[in-house]
């Protein structure tokens, strides 16, 4: 795991063909789109383009691409290319529904569920959250 430097230039090293076989799928169906962008960063890095040039492709920051590569670069061996790619763990309220929740009004959307609203309602509810004008 490099990071080559030429000339105040900056690239990964040559990926290992696992890696680009991984990386190349990852830019195609990762589930969220950072996650693909930083695939195919990755992937033009390795080709030799710069983070300058990088910055320009992804309309990002130079820092932001900076960041990029040395998420890669510092990965542990057993680490996961899309847990590499994934955004870090963001503060902030936790969510009102549980996972479990969330899965089920889903499964239920997807079945075509005629008043999923009150769904919902039903299961926040459950959890103790209280609505105006419901008590």
């Amino acid at each position: 795991m490099e990071v080559w430097v030429y000339y105040g230039m900056r690239y990964i090293a040559a990926l290992k063909e696992e890696e680009e076989v991984e990386l190349r799928r990852l830019h195609r169906q990762a589930p969220t789109h950072r996650q693909r962008q930083r695939a195919h960063a990755l992937l033009l890095s390795a080709r030799g383009y710069c983070v300058e040039e990088l910055a320009d492709i992804f309309e990002s920051d130079r820092d932001a691409v900076a960041r990029w590569l040395d998420h890669w670069e510092r990965r542990s061996s057993g680490a996961k290319l899309l847990e590499v790619l994934s955004d870090a763990p963001k503060s902030g309220r936790p969510p009102k529904l549980s996972e479990e929740d969330r899965q089920q009004l889903l499964a239920r959307a997807k079945e075509g569920c005629p008043n999923l609203k009150a769904e919902a309602l039903e299961a926040l509810g459950k959890r103790g959250f209280r609505f105006a004008g419901r008590h």
